[in-house]
């Protein structure tokens, strides 16, 4: 579940009479829409309170604000989750098996089925791009801790790396120290940031000259096949793309392999 608001999750628990929930993480995103990170607090926690008396709700450990409302939570069977997660978004997998395990699932069948999951990190997909680089496309959707993670998880592969992505949105006061944040990220791991929009790309560009470790060179440029060619002349085999947030599905096209064609 998701809102825009207080009073939206409740909305819809209301409507499903939940018996299990699971907050998976609170961070700034929607600040604009909810006015203060307390009401996002708030509206989270609309879950909670909408759980029947012998119903269970599990928190991710790793969310400090998780963990804020596992604290406060007294009048139900509570789990915290994601204590053994070794890398970014891991502990989404770690969620699911505590909730299988609550259902009756054996560990036995825990373990087939987490052997079918293809791709370890959940929001992403792993593609073949053109000149053999390899593209990492997380443009689903786009929160601060989940752009932050995706870095993490950059530095791990070989080759140059690169981010393409536009400022994030509906973060309102938070979202200079927020851009800041991600820019000191980007400089920590990337060789070029290539930011698609103006609004917080001077806040990008600061944390990135913050961090001072070995440079890494950003640019504004909106327009796809700007983007495409700056690409194409940075790069060479083996080298990724991080693909963040919402991009032109042009962009996308010409830099992806379609497996069918």
């Amino acid at each position: 579940m998701g809102a825009y608001n207080r009073g939206g999750i409740k909305l819809l628990c209301d409507i499903t009479k939940p018996k299990i929930g699971i907050i998976t993480g609170v961070n700034e995103q929607h600040l604009a829409t909810f006015g203060s990170l307390e009401n996002i607090l708030k509206a989270k926690y609309e879950l909670v309170e909408s759980l029947a008396n012998d119903g269970i709700v599990f928190f991710n450990t790793n969310n400090r604000y998780c963990r804020e409302l596992y604290e406060k939570t007294n009048n139900l069977k509570k789990r915290l989750y994601g204590q053994e997660a070794v890398f970014p978004g891991e502990e989404n997998i770690l969620g699911a098996k505590a909730l299988a395990r609550e259902l009756g699932m054996s560990e036995k069948e825990i373990a087939r089925a987490c052997q079918r999951i293809k791709n370890k990190f959940p929001g992403i997909q792993i593609k073949k791009g053109i000149d053999n680089l390899n593209i990492i496309d997380a443009t689903y959707s786009a929160n601060p801790d989940g752009v932050l993670a995706h870095l993490e998880y950059l530095k791990s592969w070989p080759g140059k790396k690169i981010i393409v992505m536009p400022c994030l949105i509906e973060l309102g006061k938070a979202s200079k120290e927020v851009h800041k944040r991600i820019g000191k990220k980007i400089a920590e791991v990337c060789d070029l940031a290539i930011i698609t929009t103006k609004e917080c790309f001077e806040n990008i560009k600061i944390g990135v000259n913050l961090q001072r470790v070995a440079p890494c060179k950003i640019l504004f440029l909106g327009n796809p096949k700007e983007i495409f060619e700056k690409i194409k002349n940075f790069t060479k085999e083996g080298d990724i793309v991080l693909l963040e947030s919402r991009l032109p599905d042009q962009l996308i096209q010409q830099l992806t392999i379609d497996p069918e064609g």
